[in-house]
């Protein structure tokens, strides 16, 4: 007879899979979705709060109980007892928590050392994303300061030094600028320089050579940026294939529904915050972008499936794999969700409450088991 946990997991499986596609072209197909940002700051530090609560509270706790059962199972084995042990202490090796810290490096690998995401265009907040704002304030400061230099030298012009000083640092400016970002006080500025400007031909000479660094530009920005969702796609995918190892692994009812509420949450805020990279940099891509977000949302589905085969086999294995999970389960908690969304100033506190909420929750259903 089949388990009600088995049966738990398989509609989870379904349903995770399912969710995890719609929410990820929903961007493409409402265009409120693309301005949710904050809706899904506040979910995601829910699932900050669970997911921090669940590795804490869940998955270390039972990791080191059964690591300890296993220990004084085989107290005499001469095949564990030398290699997890201190020297002639009787106290075991940490084993659960060093390996809490293995997964929590080696998705600090993928996530920011072999794909750095987050210094892509999009990057992979599932909020707004704070780093293009002091750029863009900085590039306004300086379109400022020409301006009124510009507009100055066409009052007060020096033969000697006026043009030639302006325009070499106007077209300093331009290209630093064209290579941080697309400001879109761009145009106006060189309508304004147009109209006051007194030399019109130095000013064309600025505006022809600004109009072939833009232009190459967005070429090299464009190439760049398609590849944003993919590698997001992949580091996402990792993610999610840990988080499905951790609930396969779950052996009782009670335990299972935590792990379905954050990996729920966390999950339909990655699959908004994919689609939305893939509705700027994918668009009349149909089938690239369907292929995408299959491969992401089979990647729960598919952690659930090997947490299953392991739960069978050797408990030192259920260990092994259960503390691993708890490591990426704080990585995503405390270095990808408390640090992206509360860099942003915006609902701090509403976000914060948020996150008080998805710990509390783990906390109550803690205690009431």
């Amino acid at each position: 007879m089949v388990s009600g946990v088995i049966i738990i997991k398989v509609v989870f499986i379904i349903l995770i899979a399912a969710m995890a596609f719609v929410a990820g072209i929903l961007p493409g197909i409402i265009p409120w979705c693309k301005r949710s940002t904050n809706v899904l700051g506040i979910a995601n530090a829910f699932s900050g709060g669970v997911f921090l609560a669940i590795a804490f509270l869940h998955i270390l706790p039972e990791a080191t109980s059964g690591y300890r059962e296993f220990m004084e199972q085989h107290e005499h084995s001469e095949r564990y007892a030398p290699c997890l042990r201190h020297g002639n202490e009787e106290e075991p090796f940490p084993l659960p928590f060093a390996l809490a810290f293995v997964g929590y490096a080696f998705i600090l690998l993928i996530d920011k050392v072999i794909f750095d995401t987050h210094s892509l265009v999009d990057g992979h907040g599932h909020g707004s994303s704070p780093k293009i704002i002091p750029n863009v304030r900085k590039e306004h400061n300086d379109y400022e300061e020409i301006s009124k230099e510009i507009n100055e030298y066409g009052q007060d012009y020096d033969e000697n030094e006026g043009p030639q000083r302006i325009q070499t640092k106007f077209v300093a400016c331009m290209d630093h600028t064209l290579n941080r970002s697309e400001a879109s006080q761009e145009s106006n500025s060189f309508n304004k320089t147009d109209r006051d400007s007194k030399h019109g031909e130095d000013t064309s000479i600025a505006t022809h050579h600004d109009h072939l660094i833009n232009s190459e530009e967005r070429k090299k920005k464009r190439c760049s940026c398609n590849l944003t969702p993919v590698v997001l796609c992949i580091a996402l995918s990792v993610h999610s294939v840990f988080e499905g190892i951790a609930t396969g692994l779950i052996k009782e009812t009670s335990d299972l529904w935590t792990f379905v509420i954050a990996i729920g949450a966390h999950k339909w805020a990655a699959a908004m915050s994919l689609g939305i990279s893939m509705t700027k940099n994918f668009k009349n891509q149909t089938g690239t972008v369907y292929i995408v977000l299959t491969i992401f949302s089979l990647a729960t589905p598919l952690g659930v499936l090997i947490g299953m085969i392991v739960a069978t086999q050797s408990a030192i294995v259920d260990i092994i794999f259960s503390s691993l999970a708890a490591g990426t389960f704080v990585y995503i908690a405390c270095s990808e969700v408390i640090v992206e969304e509360f860099s942003v100033p915006k609902y701090r506190w509403i976000k914060m409450f948020s996150f008080l909420i998805g710990a509390s929750l783990i906390i109550v259903l803690g205690l009431l088991e």
